[in-house]
């Protein structure tokens, strides 16, 4: 096993091992929840366990998943096709206009709930995009 590989298998062994950590802690909060103190330390550690869980033993599988080099070639093969490239971009475009449309929705909802706090931050949100999509737009002037 070479050293990417073997640090891959370390990693994701980690990342699952501290997932089982806050999993645990997650457990024992659980029984300690009865005036509703610990509620959203709870449910931090049971999503943050699980995700890492999920995260590590996917790190972890994909080291230890071999590809033949013949595979490897013809992938980088594919990844470089100017089609495929082209395919890739107009999928992000795509990704792109959804966000900014479902950031909208979500600042109209919370508006209209009340949660002005919530509202304000999926407006700074898009403002984000905005100005990733301006500077993005201004760089691939340059480039191309």
């Amino acid at each position: 096993m070479n050293r990417h590989k073997r640090s891959l298998l370390i990693a994701g062994t980690a990342m699952a091992a501290f997932g089982l950590v806050c999993i645990a802690a997650w457990a024992y909060l659980m029984g300690l929840v009865d005036n509703g103190r610990f509620d959203g330390l709870a449910g931090a550690l049971c999503g943050l366990g699980f995700g890492l869980l999920g995260g590590g033993g996917a790190t972890a599988a994909m080291a230890l998943w071999r590809v033949s080099p013949d595979r490897e070639r013809q992938k980088e093969i594919e990844q470089h096709d100017e089609r495929n490239i082209q395919v890739n971009r107009a999928a992000l475009s795509v990704t792109a206009v959804a966000a900014f449309i479902v950031l909208a929705v979500l600042t109209f909802i919370f508006v209209v709930m009340g949660w002005f706090a919530a509202g304000i931050l999926t407006v700074a949100a898009m403002y984000v995009l905005i100005a990733v999509y301006l500077i993005a737009h201004r760089r691939m002037n340059k480039v191309m």
